[in-house]
């Protein structure tokens, strides 16, 4: 039951890192390949991340330990489903992407003022970060227990912290690369896992 809450509680943190919102286009980069680090209740874990179109596919495979449990966790977004599998379990959880305008789903890259005010943020100026200017968007969303920040490049979330509901969560790219071709095949579902398709 406690392993089910992890795996729960860490798949809502990865929803996080790719805000899954559902638009024609979710960064101003169209392909790439990220290295970065998550920190959950003081453990770090490796994140390895490929996208292209955008960001209308993204991959993001995650190995590491939350509360004494090995994390070994791929999430894939393409055609507008979230597809969330437990390398562990050989379980894979399938979802409509959502386009609900809510903390864990902001697409930067087109934000409106409606969204800025829904979601309580705003932006708060820019940042040097790994040789990039970025801009620097804070968080309140005190109905939520959410709040936080965003480093910002080109629509890409590249650094953040989060406090929900007291939990502090931590993520940072630790490098980009924009420039070299993806694996073929990264966005496919491994055949050996069994499908879970959910309805919400």
């Amino acid at each position: 039951m406690k392993n089910t809450f992890i795996i729960i509680l860490f798949s809502c943190f990865c929803t996080i890192l790719t805000n899954a919102q559902n638009t024609t286009k979710r960064y101003e980069v169209k392909s790439g390949k990220m290295l970065m680090t998550s920190e959950m209740f003081g453990k770090e874990q490796d994140v390895t991340m490929y996208f292209d179109d955008y960001g209308m596919k993204e991959y993001s495979e995650t190995i590491g330990e939350i509360m004494g449990f090995k994390v070994n966790s791929i999430q894939i977004r393409k055609d507008g489903f979230l597809y969330t599998i437990d390398m562990n379990q050989k379980t894979c959880k399938k979802a409509k992407v959502g386009d609900e305008n809510t903390p864990q789903n902001i697409n930067f890259s087109n934000i409106s003022q409606k969204m800025i005010e829904d979601l309580h943020i705003e932006k708060t100026g820019t940042e040097e970060y790994l040789g990039k200017t970025c801009d620097v968007w804070s968080m309140d969303h005190q109905d939520m227990k959410m709040k936080g920040t965003y480093i910002i490049w080109k629509g890409i979330t590249l650094r953040t912290e989060m406090e929900a509901s007291g939990m502090i969560i931590r993520m940072k790219t630790k490098s980009i690369d924009t420039e070299s071709p993806l694996p073929k095949g990264i966005f496919d579902i491994p055949a050996d896992v069994k499908m879970i398709e959910q309805t919400k």
